[in-house]
């Protein structure tokens, strides 16, 4: 995916390894605000496991992206991998909830 930041103005916040922290992603948007053409988002993977809230810090990601896909970036990690995921116990959260 290609990001455009032709324009001095566009801030850009770079995120990694949520693990499934919903609520250091809400800070991280309160902080830094909503995605917007001059306020884009990279997130780098490793968005799931190991916290409690990887389905809704996912679907908050996806949501995000599908409304804004020039202004907010997904980038697959390591623990986005069907084995990983499964053993790490994304699958019997997403089956939980």
């Amino acid at each position: 995916t290609y990001m455009n930041l032709d324009t001095p103005e566009t801030k850009v916040t770079v995120v990694g390894d949520l693990h499934g922290q919903l609520f250091d992603l809400l800070h991280i948007i309160d902080s830094s605000g909503m995605p917007s053409p001059t306020n884009k988002y990279i997130f780098n993977g490793d968005f799931i496991d190991r916290g409690q809230y990887g389905v809704e810090v996912m679907c908050i990601l996806i949501a995000l992206h599908c409304a804004m896909p020039e202004q907010v970036v997904l980038n697959r990690g390591n623990h986005e991998d069907f084995a990983i995921c499964n053993a790490y116990g994304f699958q019997v959260e997403c089956l939980e909830k």
